[in-house]
Formats: structure tokens, C-alpha cells, sequence
């Protein structure tokens, strides 16, 4: 349980391992690790004396296993390919108090938020590419808020 405990407190450590994990083709095992954290929760639940910290440690490998199963999901096809992306982009909108954060903050901007105060009103960059039947159109503008000072680029 202090070995676990402290793999789980080494963000670092989590996220290499999950890098190596994509190196050798073989992803995270979320789902043994679900299985361990309820057979932890059942023991809990029992009479049987426990370490201190058991919860701590039982909520933090059950975070654990619904993140690297998100991560699959969400990421697995591009960290078969490139598993370094998970010190990269994977974090920055996968994020856990777990795995290591990047300091990015990502925002999905509605009409509303375009309006705000804080965002600029002239975009910096934006690109839209049609599906192949031509019946659905996607466009992603970048936006920059007013602190930031944009300069006259030209793409």
C-alpha cells in the first residue's frame, strides 16, 4: 500500500508510465485497476484492520482508472502513434489531479464569450475544413484575450 500510495503521488512517475505503456503497445490496464480499488472499497468495508490513508489510496487508484480509460478512449489511437503527446496536448485536455498539468487553459468560446470584455475582437487565426459529402462545415478561430498584444501577422 506505501509502494501504491507513492506511485500514485509522483505525477511524473504516473505519467512516464503511461508513456512507456504506449511505447510497448500495451495501454494502462484501467479495468484491473478498477477491479483492485473495489476489491479495496470492499475490504474497507469490513472488519479487517487497514493502513492508514486506505481511502486516500482507494480514491486516488479509482481516479486513476477512470482517467487512463478516458485517456484510451479519447487519445489511445494517438499515443499508439505518438505516445510522447501525453506530456503535451493529452494533458492539457485531459486533465487530473494526478497527471501532471500543463499550464494551458483551454476554453470553448460560445457566441457569448466572444462578446466578453475580456476577448479581443478581432480573431487571430482561424481554418474550416467541409466533411466529404459537404453537409457539415467545421471552423476553429483563435481568439486571443485583450492582454494579449497581437502583432500584424500574416498567415
Amino acid at each position: 500500500m506505501a509502494a501504491l500510495n507513492q506511485f500514485l503521488a509522483q505525477k511524473n512517475v504516473l505519467m512516464a508510465w503511461i508513456e512507456a505503456s504506449y511505447v510497448f503497445k500495451t495501454f494502462p490496464k484501467s479495468r484491473a485497476l478498477q477491479s483492485w480499488s473495489d476489491w479495496v472499497r470492499q475490504q474497507m468495508n469490513s472488519n479487517v484492520p487497514r493502513e492508514e490513508g486506505t481511502r486516500k489510496i482507494y480514491a486516488d487508484s479509482l481516479c486513476l482508472a477512470y482517467q487512463l480509460e478516458r485517456i484510451q478512449v479519447e487519445w489511445g489511437a494517438r499515443l499508439m502513434k505518438s505516445p510522447c503527446i501525453i506530456w503535451e496536448e493529452v494533458t492539457d485536455f485531459a486533465s487530473s489531479r494526478l497527471l501532471k498539468a500543463n499550464n494551458v487553459q483551454v476554453d470553448s468560446l460560445s457566441v457569448d464569450t466572444l462578446t466578453s470584455a475580456k476577448t479581443s475582437s478581432q480573431y487571430l487565426s482561424k481554418i474550416s475544413e467541409a466533411t466529404p459529402d459537404g453537409r457539415h462545415v467545421g471552423v476553429l478561430s483563435i481568439w486571443p484575450s485583450k492582454s494579449v498584444k497581437v502583432l500584424d501577422v500574416h498567415f
